[in-house]
This record gives structure tokens, C-alpha cells and sequence, in this order.
């Protein structure tokens, strides 16, 4: 923690790297957020060893979003029955990153849509934005005749509109497409803003890029933007944005603490806010 607390980063990550291996699973999670960001494992297994035991799987969670593979799903599916809504939470965004649409997955994330929790119940729906299929429209529809909280409504108004529209194109065609960029990548890498971005960050763009186009049927322009016209003015918000609400500022974004160098005393409204 001293390391940690006193050196870069990177350098702290590379010092402290072995003992994301250690014996002591309790001295991998200590370690395991720090450097997995630098020295993450495409196989799998440091994130799996954290997911299953149930007083230190936490210490993985600030991580799961960025795995990408399908693997994890097995893994994850689990946590969606447990008591901490924080661990359901993270296993719903996990199960979004990673394009799970397996029969399991899906009846899962379905079950989720009556849980006690707004919160769990608007991510569940956003699942479906991202990987449902018209096989899902009434049972979203049932959901959204029986939901009173505003922000879940959203959530499942724009799961609907989604497959409503792929509904239009073919709906082969959309699952292709989806497998095809699932399978593209296990992890994405670490951007570290002040010093460079990851040499494969290009790449991760254009990935992104055609999700967005896949999901949303969007226009956007693939790689970074020179001018505004370069991406369609916005006409709404894409749900869930109940988390970047600010009662003080009566506002929409996150604000970002002083002990951020990049973006310190400013009020981030990017879609990685979260």
C-alpha cells in the first residue's frame, strides 16, 4: 500500500506484479485492481480465482467491465442471485461488456427485471439494448406496463426502440454481427491519459464504432473526431443516466475529485463517466 501510495502507478504495478500470483488469495486481491490495470490476464484465471471467493471477490469488480470474453459469463451468471446489489450490478455491466446473449445469460437478466432494486432493474434493461432479441419484446413490454420508477422506464423504452429496429433489418444478420465483434478481443487495455495511449487503442476504437453502429444504428464516424460535424448532434439521453444526476448542481455529470491530475475540479459528462 505504501508503494502504491508513493510511486507512479506503472512503476508500483510492475514492483507489486508477482504477488498478484501469491499463495495467499488474500494478497492477490490487495493488489489485483493496480495490476491488472498494466498486466491484466487474457486467461482468465487471477480474475476467476477472485470471483469465487465470496469475501474477496470484490476486489475484482473494478476490473470485470473490462474483460471482454464470453468465458466469464459462467462466472458471473452467479452473482446475479446475491445479496450484495453492488455484485449484481457489476455482473450485469460485466455480462454487457462482454456480449453474453447465450439462452442462460438471457433468462437470467430476465428474472432481473422484477428485482426489488430500480437500480438492478434498469441495468437488466439496458442489457437487452445491447444484446436482445425480438424474442424479448414482450417480456419488456410486460415490464414497462407494470414499472413506475422514471429512470427504468427510460432504460426499457430504449430496449424496446433497439429491437424494434432490428427487428426492421435482418435479425441473423445483427446476432452475426455481434458474435463477430465478441470475439475480437479479451480485454481492454489500460489508457493512461498524461503519459500515452495504448498503441492498440486505434483498433478498440473501431471496435467500438461498429458496436455503437451494430446497437444504435448509428452514424458516427469511425477514429477521432476533427470537427463537430463529424458526429450527429444528440437528441436524447442513452439510459441508464440515473448514477450522473447531481442533486447540488441539479445537473447531468460526474465530478471529478482534485486527486484526479487529468481532469481534476471539472465535471466529466463523457460515456465513460461511470
Amino acid at each position: 500500500m505504501a508503494l502504491w501510495g508513493n510511486l507512479k502507478e506503472a512503476v508500483a504495478a510492475e514492483l507489486l506484479r508477482k504477488w498478484v500470483d501469491d499463495a495467499d488469495v488474500r494478497t492477490a486481491a490487495l493488489v489485483f485492481d493496480l495490476v491488472d490495470r498494466y498486466f491484466p490476464d487474457p486467461t482468465l484465471a487471477r480474475m476467476r480465482r477472485l470471483l469465487a471467493n465470496e469475501d474477496l471477490r470484490k476486489a475484482a469488480l473494478p476490473r470485470l467491465s473490462h474483460y471482454y470474453s464470453r468465458d466469464l459469463a459462467a462466472d458471473l451468471r452467479p452473482l446475479l442471485r446475491a445479496e450484495s446489489q453492488t455484485l449484481q450490478r457489476c455482473a450485469l455491466v460485466g455480462l454487457i461488456s462482454q456480449l453474453s446473449a447465450d439462452d442462460l445469460t438471457r433468462a437470467a437478466v430476465l428474472e432481473r427485471l422484477k428485482d426489488r432494486s430500480a437500480d438492478i432493474r434498469e441495468v437488466a434493461a439496458e442489457y437487452f439494448t445491447w444484446t436482445g432479441a425480438s424474442r424479448d419484446l414482450a417480456a419488456l413490454e410486460d415490464a414497462l406496463g407494470k414499472e413506475k420508477d422514471a429512470y427504468v422506464r427510460a432504460a426499457l423504452e430504449a430496449a424496446i426502440s433497439a429491437l424494434q429496429r432490428r427487428d426492421k433489418a435482418a435479425g441473423e444478420t445483427f446476432r452475426a454481427g455481434l458474435d463477430a465483434i465478441a470475439g475480437q478481443e479479451t480485454l481492454e487495455p489500460l489508457l493512461v491519459y498524461n503519459v500515452h495511449e495504448h498503441d492498440r487503442q486505434p483498433l478498440f476504437l473501431d471496435r467500438n464504432a461498429a458496436l455503437q453502429r451494430l446497437i444504435l444504428g448509428s452514424s458516427i464516424a469511425i477514429g477521432a473526431p476533427s470537427t463537430k460535424a463529424d458526429y450527429p448532434a444528440a437528441r436524447s439521453w442513452l439510459p441508464p443516466v440515473r448514477d450522473y444526476f447531481s442533486d447540488e448542481r441539479k445537473s447531468f455529470g460526474v465530478s471529478v475529485g482534485h486527486r484526479h491530475a487529468t481532469f481534476a475540479g471539472s465535471v466529466h459528462v463523457g460515456d465513460d463517466c461511470a
